[in-house]
């Protein structure tokens, strides 16, 4: 019965815990506890944890376009180092 609802549940994508096939079949959760995620999982505990997997994502995103970005700036700089030392050579023949 789980994964009817579960599948039928798919398109809407939600990350409601009080709204998910588990909560559907089982009933309601009791105050202070989250069914299915362990020992320990409240719902605040679960907000939180998605939120700092997002802002780690979003981080990640961030340092992975700094990287390309600073690739780039190292190709610039050998490239305009290669045409000084051209330049320079070309400078000092007689």
């Amino acid at each position: 019965k789980i994964q009817s609802i579960d599948s039928q549940m798919e398109s809407t994508a939600n990350n409601n815990i009080r709204e998910d096939a588990v909560s559907q079949v089982l009933g309601k959760d009791k105050p202070g506890r989250v069914r299915g995620l362990g020992r320990g999982i409240t719902a605040t505990k679960l907000a939180f944890l998605q939120a700092r997997d997002a802002h780690v994502q979003k981080l990640e995103a961030t340092q992975a376009r700094l990287l390309s970005e600073l690739e780039d700036l190292k190709l610039v700089v050998r490239d305009l180092a290669g045409k000084k030392n051209v330049v320079d050579d070309v400078a000092c023949q007689p």
